[in-house]
Formats: C-alpha cells, structure tokens, sequence
C-alpha cells in the first residue's frame, strides 16, 4: 500500500504505477533488486477525499463560507513561488528545493509563495483534465472567473481555461 500523501500525487497515479512497475522488474545481474521490498500490486491510497472534508470543516469552523453569495462568483486561485524573493531556493526546474521546503521552519511572513489565477500557464493539463471530468461543473465556474473577472484580464487568450 501506498499513500499518495501530496496532493498533486493522485495526479500523476499513472505514472506511479508505471515506475513501480519498473522497480519490480528492476534486474541488475540476473537478479531482481526490489523484489522483496515491493509487492507485485501496490494499492494506492488517494486522501483527496478526506482531504477536502478536512478543509470543509476548518473552513465552517472559521466561518469562511458565504451563505448569501453566489457561486457564480467564486474565484479560483494557486499558490506559486514568489520569483522576487532573493532568500527563496530554487531548483534547476524552478522549484523549491528540498532543504529548503522542508528544512525551513514555517514563516507567514516570509513571502515565499504568491496566489495567482489558476490558468493553462499555472496547471498542467493533466490537472485540467482531472478538473474537466471529475468536477465538471466547478471547472465551468473556473472558466466563467478565467474569461469574465476583472482581475483575469492580464490572461492571454491561451492561458484561459
């Protein structure tokens, strides 16, 4: 069993199982390198659902919902690194690195990360894709903010949803 314990992991669940596959079948002369540490079937375990009831709860808790508002007004957001801080590491394909994601003690006021639209330029298509199939009618919400809210405007064609 395997817990994708991130986030974007159950994204990429395809990929998981392709790599695990590999590992089993791993030879290095003649003989299987990963044979006893891993099963033939691993069970991937998706915590999105627990997760987002998680969220839910600390959400009602702080009462951060709207009950007068209107969802054809949501907003949809990601956090990105913020490219401007000098004290924020980076890796060669510009993400945090691992000291320092997980080395650093947690600062709200360190400014390491930005909210920004999610976007084609922010998500990757696979997550776009999930979006489209799994929540069809949030991602039509996501499209309704890309194309109709003011603060989208400096999105280019292309990089709306």
């Amino acid at each position: 069993m395997l817990i994708l314990g991130c986030t974007h992991y159950p994204y990429q669940t395809s990929l998981i199982r392709k790599f695990l596959k590999e590992m089993y079948d791993l030879k290095m002369d003649g003989k299987y390198i990963y044979r006893n540490y891993l099963s033939s079937q691993v069970i991937l375990v998706d915590p999105a659902i627990n997760t987002a009831k998680e969220v839910y709860s600390f959400l009602k808790s702080k009462r951060c919902f709207n009950p007068s508002g209107s969802l054809s007004q949501s907003e949809f957001y990601i956090s990105t690194i913020e490219i401007l801080n000098r004290q924020i590491e980076t890796d060669s394909l510009g993400q945090f690195t691992y000291n320092y994601k997980y080395g650093r003690s947690i600062d709200v006021d360190k400014n390491d990360t930005k909210p920004v639209p999610m976007s084609r330029s922010t998500l990757s298509y696979e997550i776009i894709k999930r979006f489209q199939l799994q929540i069809p009618s949030v991602y039509k919400l996501m499209q309704q903010f890309n194309s109709q809210n003011k603060k989208t405007t400096f999105l280019k064609e292309k990089e709306r949803l």
